[in-house]
């Protein structure tokens, strides 16, 4: 069994045994909140903040998921602050 929690960009999942009680996976859950409250940190006018609205207005992408991940890491490769 697992629990997911997820938060901006972010998601967190935790796999239980089988016979975990739903009270357990529940409170794991909820110790997560605060990872709701977490704001991108994407400042305008960067390749970080373009990837952000390509990916945001593609949701039907068939290859979306892998297409994020490239996208990671073309943002990882250019951290400069401006186009």
């Amino acid at each position: 069994m697992a629990a997911v929690v997820k938060a901006s960009q972010q998601r967190r999942e935790k796999r239980f045994p089988a016979e975990t009680l739903l009270k357990i996976i529940k409170a794991w859950q909820e110790q997560r909140v605060p990872l709701r409250r977490i704001k991108p940190t994407v400042q305008a006018g960067t390749f970080a903040a373009d990837v952000e609205r390509y990916t945001v207005g593609r949701p039907q992408m068939p290859t979306l998921a892998e297409r994020k991940q490239h996208l990671r890491l073309w943002t990882a490769e250019w951290r400069s602050p401006a186009r």
